[in-house]
C-alpha cells in the first residue's frame, strides 16, 4: 500500500519487514520469505483473434519499472512513529517498505537499527535473498490477503485492470494499472487519473487472489487438492471438531 511520497494509517494493509532483530534491510520490499517479487512469472494461454484459433503464451506478470517511487501504507503499531522515539528510546520497528529509483552503482538502500532506533542509509546490506538496493521493487504484500509479486499483481492487471481493458476484455477496473499504481489496494488516492478511492479493493483484490492460489490449489504429489478437502471437512462433520478444524486452517495456509 501506499503511495508517491508516503502512505497513511490504515491498519495491515501493507507487508511489513519481517527480520525479527536488530537490524532489518530495507532492500526486503523486494522479497523475503524465499519469494523475489520482482522475478516471478506466470505464464497464461492466450486464444489469438485469427480465424485459426491458435493460442500463445503470455506472460500476465508486471514488467519492471526502475523508475517507480512509493511507500508501504503505515502501520499504526508494526512501523515507526517518530513521536514514539521521544518515550522509547530502543527497540523500535523499522518504517514502511519503500521503493525508489537507483540513481547510482552505490545507491543502496541500506537497514533500520531498531534498538539504536536509526535509518542507516547508503550502506550495501544485503536481504536474506542479496538485495542491497530498492530500484523496481514495488510489489510487496496488499490487501487482506497480501497479494504480491509480479505474478500476483501483474494477474490481478490482467484480468482485472488497465491491461484487461487495454488488450480488449472485460474490465472491472479498467482505469487501475495494478503494476504502476498497487498503491490503490490500500485505499491511495489515483489522483493521476481521477482522484477516486476504492475502499473495496482491498477486499475484491483478496478474492480474486483465494480464487487463484487457494480455491484451485491442488499437489499431484501429496494429493492434496483444496476443494475435494473442504468438502471432506463439511461432509464429515468436523466443523466442531477444535482439532480437525485447526489441522484443516493449518494446511490451507501452509
Amino acid at each position: 500500500g501506499g503511495g508517491v511520497g508516503g502512505g497513511s494509517g490504515g491498519g495491515m494493509l501493507s507487508e511489513l519487514n519481517g527480520v525479527n532483530g536488530r537490524y532489518f534491510p530495507m532492500s526486503n520490499a523486494c522479497g523475503q520469505f524465499g519469494r523475489l517479487y520482482d522475478d516471478e512469472t506466470c505464464p497464461v494461454s492466450d486464444s489469438d483473434d485469427d480465424d485459426d484459433g491458435d493460442t500463445e503464451v503470455v506472460s500476465m506478470s508486471c514488467p519492471i519499472d526502475p523508475n517507480l517511487e512509493m511507500t508501504a501504507t503505515l502501520h499504526p503499531i508494526y512501523n515507526y512513529h517518530p513521536s514514539d522515539y521521544e518515550t522509547n528510546m530502543v527497540d523500535q520497528p523499522p518504517p514502511p517498505l519503500r521503493c525508489v529509483p537507483k540513481m547510482h552503482p552505490k545507491d543502496y538502500a541500506g537497514y533500520w537499527d531498531g534498538y539504536d532506533v536509526e535509518f542507516v542509509r547508503r550502506v550495501a546490506y544485503p536481504s536474506v535473498l542479496g538485495k542491497v538496493d530498492v530500484g523496481g521493487c514495488c510489489f510487496w504484500g496488499r490487501g487482506m490477503l497480501m497479494t504480491k509479486g509480479t505474478c500476483g499483481l501483474g494477474r490481478a492487471n490482467y484480468e482485472l485492470g488497465r491491461r484487461a481493458y487495454d488488450e480488449g476484455r472485460p474490465s472491472r477496473y479498467p482505469m487501475i494499472d495494478f503494476c504502476t499504481f498497487p498503491s490503490i489496494i490500500c485505499g491511495a488516492s489515483n489522483a493521476k487519473i481521477s482522484g477516486l478511492v476504492y475502499p473495496e479493493l482491498k477486499y475484491v483484490i483478496a478474492l480474486f487472489d483465494w480464487m487463484h492460489r487457494v480455491q484451485s490449489y491442488s499437489n499431484d504429489d501429496t494429493r492434496w487438492n483444496y476443494l475435494d478437502q473442504v468438502k471432506r471437512y463439511v461432509d464429515d462433520g468436523n466443523m466442531d471438531d477444535p482439532y480437525v478444524t485447526s489441522q484443516f486452517v493449518y494446511a490451507t495456509s501452509s
